[in-house]
């Protein structure tokens, strides 16, 4: 069950970033320019990160952003000795989630490793192709909880052998972080194996027949978020599957060949 240990670390590492904060802390307020830029000379002779909002009567001054709670409370005792009605304020780095629909295409790297069983007999093959480009388009429906079902196609062309598999998926996107958005989700479908070429020489009848599987798996990624309709996206997905390819080279020498997995490494445009 090594997907399910992938899928519950890739949660906890998400979730770690996610519920991370920006720390500022709240310093004073200027209403002149003058005195702003007094207040950022002493900023920078402390060698703290200064930074205001401007407001119809005055300037609001911040320092930060700090990146842990140790670094904030450091910086806010140095603070406090020029200014000690100073104090910490935090900001969560997340925007609200939005529902819609969204269209994925991508292009990609497909791995396909296969084991190689001796039945009876001996039979040496010529291990096939199992590496090449691959062309991901899904598509479906996010809700604002974040959830989001969908339907795709993946096409793995690696020369010696063709994949077709189709499935359904359902995923969770986290918050944005930042202007990145990660997701993790389950799949599960059905896939087509066609061979083009044989692994061994003057085959009997049988032997490289095309199969077809059920597949399950799991996939996470993350979405730049551009702030247009078109976004990029990188993703990776792990299928399962149980295509077994029978070969016999005679009466007594028979062996099968299994795809199990399929690994894909997918770059692509989120719409």
């Amino acid at each position: 069950m090594k997907f399910i240990a992938i899928l519950l670390l890739t949660f906890l590492i998400s979730q770690t970033l996610l519920n991370a904060e920006e720390i500022y802390i709240q310093v004073t307020t200027a209403t002149s320019k003058k005195k702003l830029r007094t207040i950022n000379k002493k900023f920078k002779n402390m060698s703290l990160p200064m930074v205001h909002k401007k407001t119809t009567t005055r300037y609001l001054i911040y320092s930060g952003p700090y990146r842990s709670g140790a670094s904030a409370s450091f910086a806010l005792e140095r603070i406090q000795q020029t200014f000690p009605n100073a104090k910490i304020k935090t900001k969560k780095k997340t925007k609200e989630k939005k529902s819609g629909a969204y269209l994925n295409i991508a292009l990609g790297f497909s791995s396909a490793p296969s084991t190689h069983a001796v039945e009876e007999g001996c039979v040496i093959i010529e291990e096939p192709n199992n590496k090449g480009i691959s062309y991901n388009i899904d598509g479906g429906y996010t809700l604002k909880n974040g959830f989001s079902i969908g339907l795709g196609y993946l096409r793995f062309d690696a020369t010696d052998l063709l994949f077709d598999n189709v499935y359904g998926s359902l995923n969770y996107r986290f918050n944005d972080y930042y202007d990145y958005t990660p997701y993790i989700g389950v799949l599960g479908g059905f896939s087509g194996l066609k061979w083009f070429t044989d692994p061994i020489d003057n085959p009997l009848e049988g032997s490289n027949n095309d199969s077809s599987s059920f597949l399950f798996g799991t996939q996470t990624g993350i979405v730049y978020n551009s702030g247009s309709v078109v976004s990029l996206y990188l993703g990776y997905q792990c299928l399962f599957m149980n295509h077994i390819t029978n070969i016999t080279l005679d009466k007594e020498n028979s062996s099968k060949l299994k795809h199990n997995t399929l690994h894909t490494l997918q770059i692509g445009l989120h719409f």
